[in-house]
């Protein structure tokens, strides 16, 4: 007896693990893209090691920090205009 359709779908789904960060982790990583806002592999997996997460976390908050930076200036942008 087989899956039904719905639980073949949800069988073949991946799970997406969300990061939760610490205060050290965050202070580290906004620390860093603070100063290098682009870092290439070597220094995203330095940082991976010093706080204890896979390179691949830190790969995806440089995505998002950049995304965030964005938003944040556009808005500054807005608000000066509307002086």
């Amino acid at each position: 007896m087989g899956l039904h359709a719905d639980q073949q779908g949800l069988a073949k789904r991946k799970r997406r693990h969300r990061t939760i960060f610490t205060e050290y982790q965050l202070n580290q990583l906004e620390r860093t893209f603070h100063k290098t806002h682009y870092p290439d592999v070597v220094l995203r997996e330095q940082l991976a090691a010093r706080v204890q997460l896979k390179e691949e976390r830190v790969e995806v908050f440089t995505c998002l920090s950049d995304y965030l930076s964005a938003i944040y200036m556009e808005r500054k942008c807005a608000e000066n205009y509307n002086k």
